[in-house]
């Protein structure tokens, strides 16, 4: 129920706020305290017309049924989600609400992977319930608007290549909330002709050396340890290349992982680039029950490829997540509201962003996906501007992101839709 005005957001089912994150390190590499994402009140004022529309999701009863049925079994077995993305996902504010709703209600199977470093030097990487120190020493080769060509980029689209130097990362659980500890731990790499060697320490003791020379391929190393908050540090030794990928962090128990994959400045054919056998190896590994693409926002800058293009790489991303788990779900989160700011500073609306929203509901019926309707949610064609304007703001002055009171709007509401 949404009772316009202030609207007061009533749920079916009690759903827990947002837990603290994990403090993102500083640029120096050390740990500090960041601002915890801060929970949504019950009573919280927004556009007067969210929600006006009725249906956000469309085509769950039956692109869902898979994902639903894993939930149902979830206290017994797992449920797994895959999330891809641009910056609205990798931020992890509305991804890492529903990881922690979901995990409170069905179980807490740990966090899940996370990247080896940050994927950029200067902007911030953290996701809720995991930390990942900046790195010291790796060159990070990812996916993004200014390096598309073909690489084994792997299923989080970004390489850390030590480049023959001594190079430091760490992972370790969080502190807060839901994921604290671990009892499972893998270590994914690119094992490759002449690749290098590294170390693995977990808690500070050194584990295995490891290899990676070979023929070119995802590898990992898989340890069981006990159920308890961990520390995982790589040290690439120098001398020849190690080219790491990430680490899981998960326990051997009942409940839900959500693998947050998603990049920054990234766009939905950029899956196309991913060489393989490396992204459908990892890719098969987790396991998904349901794969969620969160893309289309980058895409409305792309003025320069007509919607046709679009449209056809989007049916060949799908396509190609479908051959490759055809056991799971797929959920396409349609883009948010992106207005132009015209020259005089007023905003119009952005048709590019209807159009894109158009072709993900055809691409999503086409292949039994879910999709949802993230403009229809927000209030339609230029709420974004509501949403900045609303006190507290649910979205930043850009008038692209939202804030992370907005995003746990959003969060609120895929989980209702995923598991009513």
């Amino acid at each position: 129920m949404l009772v316009l005005g202030a609207v007061v957001l009533s749920w079916p089912r009690p759903i827990p706020p947002p837990v603290a994150s994990s403090a993102p390190p500083s640029r120096d590499g050390v740990e500090v305290d960041a601002p915890e994402p801060q929970p949504v009140e019950q009573v919280v004022p927004v556009p007067s017309d969210l929600g006006q529309g009725g249906v956000f999701l469309h085509d769950s009863e039956t692109s869902l049924a898979r994902f639903r049925a894993a939930l149902g079994r979830a206290n017994e077995g797992q449920a797994r989600v895959v999330v891809f993305g641009a910056s609205h996902e990798a931020g992890d504010h509305y991804v890492g609400f529903v990881r922690d709703a979901l995990q409170t209600r069905f179980g807490d199977a740990g966090h899940g992977f996370a990247v080896a470093a940050w994927p950029s030097e200067h902007d911030r990487y953290w996701q809720w319930g995991v930390r990942v120190a900046r790195g010291d020493g790796w060159k990070p080769i990812r996916l993004g608007k200014d390096r598309t060509r073909p690489d084994y980029y792997g299923i989080a689209g970004v390489i850390f290549d030590s480049e023959g130097r001594e190079a430091h990362g760490e992972v370790a659980t969080s502190d807060h909330g839901v994921g604290q500890t671990a009892s499972i731990i893998e270590v994914h790499f690119l094992r490759r002709p002449g690749g290098g060697n590294f170390e693995i320490a977990i808690d500070g003791a050194v584990v295995e050396t490891v290899s990676t020379a070979g023929r070119t391929r995802s590898d990992f190393v898989r340890f069981e340890v006990v159920d308890a908050a961990h520390r995982v540090q790589l040290r690439a030794l120098p001398g020849r290349s190690v080219r790491l990928y990430g680490v899981v962090l998960e326990r051997d128990a009942p409940g839900v992982i959500v693998d947050n994959l998603a990049l920054g400045g990234t766009r939905a054919r950029h899956h196309l680039k991913a060489l393989e056998p490396v992204y459908s190896t990892q890719l098969l590994h987790r396991r998904p029950d349901l794969v969620v693409l969160g893309y289309g926002g980058n895409e409305g800058n792309d003025f320069g490829i007509p919607i046709d293009v679009y449209a056809t790489e989007l049916h060949h991303v799908v396509a190609k997540l479908r051959r490759l788990v055809p056991e799971a779900d797929c959920l396409l989160v349609g883009p948010l509201d992106k207005p132009l700011r015209r020259t005089d500073g007023s905003f119009a609306h952005r048709h590019r962003t209807t159009s894109i929203a158009r072709v993900q509901r055809d691409v999503a019926q086409q292949y039994g996906c879910a999709y949802f309707d993230t403009v229809a949610f927000m209030g339609g064609r230029l709420s974004m501007l509501d949403w900045a304007a609303a006190e507290p703001p649910l979205a930043r002055p850009d008038f692209v992101h939202l804030t992370g009171a907005g995003y746990h709007l959003l969060g609120r509401a895929l989980v209702e839709e995923l598991a009513p």
